[in-house]
C-alpha cells in the first residue's frame, strides 16, 4: 500500500502510471524502450560509451584500409603474373618483392594506431612544442607583422 501511495501522490509518477495503463508496457523492440534506458545514463557514461564505439570503429576502419590495399596488390600481382611468366623474372626482382613484403608487415595496423592514443600523442607534442612555437613567432621581424596582407577576392 505504501508503494501505491508513493506512486499516486507524485504527479509525474501518476502520469507515467496512467500512460502505462492506457498504452501498456513498451515493447523491447520499440525505440522508446531503448530511449528510456539510455535516458537514465549519466553524461559521463554516455560519453564513455560513445568514445568506446568510436575507438572500435576507428580500429575497424584502419584494418579495412589495410586489407583493401592488400587485396588491390594481390589482384595487380595476379594480372602481372598472367602477362609475364614467373620463371622468366630475374632474381633481383624477386628480392625486391621480399623487401616489399617486409615493408607491408611494418604497415600493418597496431593497437597504437587507435584514435585515443593518437589524440593523446598529438596533445602531448603540441604542449611540448608550444614554447618553441612562441619563440619562432616572436623572432619574426617587425615588418612581418605590420606588412599589408593580400585579401582574397571573396572577402571584398
Amino acid at each position: 500500500l505504501v508503494a501505491i501511495y508513493e506512486v499516486l501522490k507524485d504527479e509525474e509518477r501518476r502520469r507515467r502510471y496512467d500512460d502505462i495503463l492506457v498504452n501498456g508496457l513498451p515493447d523491447w523492440r520499440q525505440p522508446v524502450f531503448y530511449y528510456r534506458r539510455v535516458r537514465k545514463m549519466s553524461n559521463a557514461e554516455l560519453g564513455f560509451l560513445l568514445f568506446l564505439i568510436l575507438t572500435v570503429g576507428h580500429y575497424a576502419v584502419i584494418w579495412s584500409i589495410y586489407l583493401e590495399k592488400q587485396l588491390d596488390e594481390l589482384l595487380s600481382r595476379k594480372k602481372k603474373d598472367k602477362k609475364k611468366k614467373l620463371s622468366s623474372r630475374p632474381t633481383e626482382e624477386l628480392r625486391c618483392n621480399g623487401q616489399d613484403r617486409a615493408d607491408r608487415d611494418l604497415e600493418r595496423p597496431h593497437w597504437q594506431d587507435i584514435l585515443p592514443l593518437k589524440l593523446t600523442i598529438w596533445l602531448y607534442l603540441s604542449v611540448k612544442n608550444m614554447p618553441q612555437t612562441v619563440q619562432v613567432g616572436q623572432s619574426r621581424p617587425h615588418w612581418y607583422w605590420t606588412r599589408p596582407r593580400l585579401t582574397p577576392w571573396f572577402w571584398s
